[in-house]
């Protein structure tokens, strides 16, 4: 995942939690004018119901508002008509059927200060009931459960995850922060097969917009969302942890965990006989690993060297020759194939040094620019590239410690270059410039005489300088700079033509 990518999660992340913030910060209580309206009241004190009423903003709604709040689970109550006087209703007994009322009125009457439904009246106006807002757009001037701050979040993106799941394709889903929390999902974006057969992926995560009320399932559908959100890889996908010059740092995975390693036990051997005979015995081969298996195909060559005037060979061998010592021997040689497959956790703790596990333990890079830096790998040149490289960083970018160093002794003062020992050399080599004669400057028309400056230091002498060569030209320029002085000065004093700029 890109530099990008993070810092774009990271706004989702952002702005998701201003919507939450700015949809919880709801006030608990609305105020809402008061207007003119209807009141129904009655008691049935024959079956048990004590006085009460009901408000709305006209007649039916004031009805049906005090038969909503009938108080008396044993009877049951239907609407027969209602108008700006009365409330007519019939009242049934739940246990037998029988109407005990058929007709009962309720007075209805007109006022003043009447709230809307799940508000109360305060002073002149009406409060939202607690758990209430005042609604907006069609529902304007009523009280209404507030919006889930959930939806408010539908399709925003949260952080990556990281989480095990059996397959590669199925999303996972899980609760932001428990029971009664926001429900969000994860799409997976790499998923890696792990030695059990499962698979560990890594995926952005989003909020459905949904309240999941339990969360106690397995994360394998919205209905069945897993208790918590997972963690946060350590890396972004495509790269692995690890530690370089002390500091944890994420690198991408590229060939260190190659698809195919030399198989372990591969190269040459030699045992020599007391009789002068030998054994010489080569193995090369490869192992392979993929999908949690790893296979291993090697190749063992043996070679019989007889001793000098022994020409028999072992059955199932391929007789030949060789010279030893300056003799012709015999050889007995003999070739087999094998292939043996493995999970890659038993190949692993068996050959812990392959390729084939982790993240390469056959090659590495590490160091500091103190103690060096050391590049192991099968690539020579890359190494040496890699070494070189950073101890060039180290040379270019590291602390200078040695104090002799041109940039120290320059920061100490100490290189001969400072300002007061450039004033005593300075003071030990006096300069004198004579007298000039300053008679023609000015106004005056005769050249000065040319200035003898005498030199103290190296071979003497002294300095002429040519004024007597420059006076010629120089008096020319000056008559012409004199001339265009008056003229400017002219031209300011009369000033510009009437009508002009």
């Amino acid at each position: 995942m890109g530099t990008f990518k993070h810092h774009h999660l990271r706004l989702h992340h952002l702005l998701a939690l201003i919507v939450f913030c700015f949809a919880c910060v709801v006030p608990a209580r609305a105020a809402i004018p008061a207007s003119s309206g209807y009141k129904t009241e009655l008691g049935l004190s024959a079956i048990g119901v004590a006085s009460y009423s009901a408000t709305g903003a006209d007649w039916v709604k004031s009805c049906d508002a005090y038969l909503a709040a009938w108080p008396s689970p044993a009877y049951v109550v239907k609407k027969k008509s209602a108008s700006p006087t009365a409330c007519v209703f019939s009242v049934q007994r739940v246990s037998t059927g029988e109407f005990t009322f058929d007709n009962a009125a309720a007075t209805t009457t007109q006022v003043s200060g009447v709230c809307p439904a799940n508000s109360a009246l305060s002073g002149s106006v009406c409060m939202c009931n607690q758990g209430f807002v005042e609604g907006s757009g069609s529902a304007a001037g009523t009280c209404v459960v507030p919006p889930d701050p959930c939806a408010k979040l539908t399709g925003l993106g949260s952080s990556e995850v990281e989480w095990t799941a059996t397959d590669t394709g199925a999303t996972y889903n899980f609760c932001e922060n428990g029971p009664n929390s926001c429900a969000m999902y994860a799409r997976p974006s790499v998923c890696v097969k792990r030695a059990d057969g499962k698979y560990q992926c890594v995926g952005d995560s989003y909020w459905s917009g949904a309240r999941a009320a339990s969360c106690a399932g397995d994360g394998s559908s919205g209905a069945s969302p897993a208790p918590q959100k997972p963690p946060q890889p350590p890396c972004p996908a495509g790269q692995q942890q690890g530690t370089f010059n002390g500091t944890t740092i994420c690198a991408p995975i590229g060939t260190d965990t190659p698809t195919q390693a030399p198989a372990p036990g591969n190269g040459s051997s030699e045992v020599k006989k007391p009789d002068g005979s030998a054994v010489q015995t080569t193995q090369s081969g490869s192992t392979s690993c993929s999908g949690g298996t790893c296979t291993t195909t090697t190749t063992n060559n043996t070679v019989i060297i007889n001793k000098p005037g022994d020409t028999s060979c072992p059955q199932g061998t391929t007789q030949g020759t060789t010279t030893k010592d300056g003799q012709t021997v015999t050889t007995c040689s003999s070739s087999s194939t094998s292939t043996s497959t493995g999970s890659q956790a038993g190949f692993c703790k068996d050959n812990p040094s392959s390729k084939q596990c982790g993240s390469g333990q056959g090659g590495g890079f590490g160091g500091d620019c103190k103690a060096g830096f050391k590049a192991v790998s099968d690539d020579a040149v890359l190494n040496a590239m890699a070494e070189e490289q950073y101890r060039r960083n180290c040379e270019f970018f590291g602390k200078d410690e040695d104090q002799n160093s041109t940039v120290n002794k320059a920061l100490s003062g100490q290189d001969g270059k400072n300002a007061e020992k450039m004033k005593a050399d300075a003071a030990g080599a006096p300069v004198s410039v004579g007298s000039f004669d300053t008679a023609g400057y000015g106004w005056g028309t005769g050249c000065p005489a040319d200035p003898v400056v005498p030199i103290p230091w190296g071979a003497g002498g002294d300095l002429v300088i040519p004024f007597s060569r420059l006076c010629g030209p120089l008096s020319l320029l000056s008559m012409a700079g004199v001339a265009l002085t008056l003229l400017g000065c002219m031209v300011w004093l009369i000033g510009p033509k009437q009508g002009g700029a």
